[in-house]
């Protein structure tokens, strides 16, 4: 068995999707006698605002799954081709040869919230995607919940759905957390903090915790909340603007410290001071850090 990993998404990806097929290659990169390869692109991935070329780099994507892909995965005598993004090659048989293939479908939010997401592309993942997720060997899925919410919307084969629940990422563990987190934000230093880390994606239900946190903060004036995450390239997910208008709605401008994107040192001294993890999202599967 040679397992083509298809790694594309790591030109895109901001932070769970990412992390996962990270944290995914590097586990299995550490199985003995582990046969795998890393297929990408050799294009670089457009991640721009221009709406010719992001529908041209719509374009390169389907080119690359259903054309591209597949025959890398063979050239590269693959038995299997493994893609943690949804999206499989429809046609598996190629010059004699076939793949066996397997997805993952992390939740049910194309399905659950189609207003998050451009209309053509969404009509595409339904015309091309799920009819090659239906032919696939294995379908991976992160918990019994999200299983029973997919066929809920679909009536894929429930055998096919294989629930592989998510290891946590490892973070290094800090002797010294605190004098790195006086060293990135000053003013936690000392301080109780509730912690949220996640892309500002309206899946991610922040404005919620917010008006939870404000409740919270009525009382108990000396919390802080810390936000960690990017903000999303893609304007129908992003919730920044939202996030931005709660918090000044709720007047929490001095409670609400925003730090974007941390590396892994940075990110394990943000956790380890923390007084707790806080985590509103609406039907996730991704696991917590291990500290």
């Amino acid at each position: 068995m040679k397992v083509g990993i298809d790694i594309r998404d790591l030109q895109i990806a901001q932070t769970g999707a990412k992390t996962y097929l990270v944290e995914l290659i590097k586990a299995w990169q550490n199985l003995p006698n582990a046969n795998i390869v890393l297929l990408d692109t050799q294009r670089k991935v457009y991640r721009g605002s221009n709406k010719f070329l992001k529908a041209l780099e719509h374009i390169r994507f389907f080119w690359w799954k259903q054309i591209t892909l597949p025959r890398l995965a063979l050239k590269n005598n693959c038995t299997h081709l493994f893609c943690t993004d949804f999206f499989l090659p429809y046609k598996k048989r190629w010059n004699r040869n076939s793949l066996k293939t397997i997805a993952v479908l992390h939740d049910a939010f194309f399905w659950e919230s189609p207003e998050h997401y451009n209309a053509i592309w969404l009509k595409l993942f339904h015309l091309i995607g799920v009819p090659a997720a239906k032919k696939a060997d294995l379908l991976i899925v992160p918990t019994e919940y999200a299983k029973q919410r997919i066929l809920h919307f679909e009536n894929f084969a429930p055998e096919k759905l294989c629930v592989v629940h998510e290891a946590a990422k490892t973070l290094p563990i800090l002797a010294d957390a605190q004098t790195k987190l006086a060293s990135l934000v000053p003013q936690l230093v000392g301080q109780k903090y509730f912690l949220h880390v996640g892309v500002l994606e309206k899946r991610k239900n922040i404005t919620t915790l917010l008006a939870a946190f404000a409740q919270v903060y009525k009382n108990n004036p000396a919390l802080k909340l810390v936000l960690v995450g990017n903000t999303p390239v893609k304007e129908k997910l992003n919730d920044a603007p939202n996030i931005n208008a709660c918090i000044k709605q709720l007047q929490l401008e001095d409670a609400i410290v925003r730090l974007g994107y941390l590396e892994a040192e940075e990110l394990a001294s943000v956790y380890q001071c923390a007084f707790a993890y806080v985590f509103p999202s609406m039907n996730e599967g991704f696991g917590l850090p291990v500290l």
